[in-house]
């Protein structure tokens, strides 16, 4: 007794929210089991609930069997129990936290997976439809290719062509004289009658100038097939470390020496300086100057009476450094145009006569290709495009 109270009164104890009956206090079982333990509870007194960990034991006093007694030793542990079921909550709060962030990212991942997919795919595409308006803009490259050359092949061509008949003829002239020789006591005054009919003396002088003639054409065709190889660079498809920029603007010129032919009034004027040799991809190269000398070709007044000019001046800029000069007298183009020149399928062209993508793939060759750089000037009349490619790629 306490205080005229029994101990399980002066001590009330809760355990998992519920008042502990007496066959479960701690002294009881001390008493009944003689065994000890340890337990913490809860205990509410006026404003407040601890928690309490008591430890109990069972203790003999005296000789009577009868006279045994129960200690318990309460320690408060509410601070100690708060905080780990504190760090218990906030660990809960955490892992839940972590469940949630682990299965957010999960789903971001797997959006992502599926976004790059889909980016693959698209990429994959892109490049394929480059690849295919690349190959677009070499055939439309190729077709004007294909044209001057059969206009320039055809005059020689046809030259000879006319010629083989008065070859043709002149040979059986003389193959019949010859037969006159072969018979067998041949009369002369017949010889003579004969060579005077084929007109020997006329046919002696006309063949061999009709000869020389076609030497002439044969040797123009065989010019076109050579400057059109070393345009093509076929063999040289990769990276060449002797390069002569001369020769490639040249053979371009003899590409396009149709369209300026069938317009007198286009002059092309040449500055060449000394250049290096330099290392380069020399097929690239005549595309791109293939394009920039078309493009000037269509800027200029094709019914314009008074002469118009194609201006190609090269600098060797310093001993890393060259630069190639390509400008019109042509009409010009607004800051409009000229800001989007090189942008790819933009074109001032009608409808059909333009890919747009000539002067997109001259930049990428130039600036990407061989780490060098191209920019468009405007003039107080026509327009002018610099190049300008370092001598070396390494």
């Amino acid at each position: 007794m306490v205080v005229g109270l029994t101990l399980w009164d002066h001590l009330p104890l809760i355990l998992d929210g519920q008042v502990i009956p007496i066959e479960k206090h701690p002294a009881t079982i001390a008493l009944s089991t003689r065994t000890k333990g340890k337990q913490c509870y809860d205990f509410k007194r006026e404003h407040e609930t601890l928690i309490l960990e008591i430890t109990w034991s069972y203790v003999h006093l005296g000789e009577i069997e009868t006279e045994s007694n129960a200690v318990l030793v309460l320690r408060n542990v509410t601070r100690q129990v708060q905080a780990e079921r504190n760090l218990h909550q906030v660990n809960q709060t955490l892992e839940q936290q972590v469940e949630q962030r682990t299965q957010q990212l999960s789903e971001a991942n797997d959006r992502l997976r599926s976004e790059s997919t889909q980016l693959q795919a698209l990429l994959k595409e892109l490049r394929q439809t480059q690849a295919e308006l690349i190959q677009a803009e070499k055939m439309s490259s190729l077709g004007q290719m294909v044209a001057g050359i059969a206009h320039e092949i055809n005059n020689p061509v046809s030259f000879i062509h006319g010629n083989l008949t008065f070859v043709e003829t002149y040979a059986e002239d003389l193959l019949r004289l010859l037969s006159v020789y072969e018979q067998p006591c041949t009369n002369p005054h017949h010889v003579l009658h004969v060579a005077k009919e084929i007109d020997l003396k006329f046919l002696k002088l006309d063949f061999l100038q009709i000869v020389q003639s076609m030497q002439e054409g044969t040797e123009r065709i065989r010019q076109i097939v050579v400057s059109l190889r070393n345009f093509a660079r076929l063999d040289e498809a990769e990276l060449k470390s002797a390069v002569d920029l001369h020769d490639g603007l040249e053979n371009t010129l003899m590409i396009l020496q149709h369209r300026l032919k069938s317009h007198p009034q286009i002059k092309v004027i040449r500055n060449y300086g000394e250049l290096p040799l330099i290392e380069c991809y020399a097929g690239q190269l005549n595309q791109v100057f293939l394009n920039l000398l078309s493009n000037a070709s269509d800027a200029l007044n094709s019914n314009a009476s008074a002469p118009q000019f194609i201006q190609i001046q090269t600098t060797n800029i310093d001993a890393d450094w060259v630069q190639i000069e390509i400008s019109d007298t042509g009409t010009g183009m607004s800051e409009a145009v000229r800001s989007q020149i090189f942008n790819p399928f933009f074109t001032t062209k009608p409808v059909g006569e333009g890919t747009g993508m000539g002067l997109a793939i001259s930049y990428q060759i130039v600036t990407k290709n061989h780490g060098g750089k191209i920019e468009c000037l405007q003039l107080e009349s026509g327009t002018k495009f610099v190049v300008q490619l370092p001598c070396s790629q390494t």
